[in-house]
């Protein structure tokens, strides 16, 4: 009976540590929004799309896309080095209709 209760404990403990193990992963991909306006210690400004980073490479580019300098969320460099980057292509005659694409490589 005592080998039984420590089985199931141990099942328990697993189990818990399997579901935490499970939210810092989602916790770590999922910590930005789409659309959200991120920077290190640089002065590189990214935005997150399909959950990459897109380097911005002006103000006027990021106020043509509707963004604000304001609305950029500043984090660590270690956060900065765990989302994957990606390019953010460009099409349009003028920047009246300018359009953002992000270029996935799958």
């Amino acid at each position: 009976m005592q080998r039984h209760r420590t089985v199931q404990e141990f099942r328990g403990k697993i189990y818990l540590i399997g579901i935490l193990l499970f939210l810092f992963v989602v916790n770590a991909v999922a910590q930005f929004e789409e659309g959200a306006l991120v920077k290190g210690n640089k002065d590189a400004v990214y935005l997150i799309s399909n959950g990459k980073a897109c380097w911005i490479p002006s103000e006027s580019i990021l106020k043509v896309l509707g963004h604000e300098i304001k609305m950029v969320i500043q984090i660590t460099d270690k956060e900065m080095i765990q989302i994957q980057k990606s390019q953010l292509l460009l099409g349009g005659s003028s920047e009246s209709n300018l359009s953002a694409i992000v270029n996935r490589k799958e």
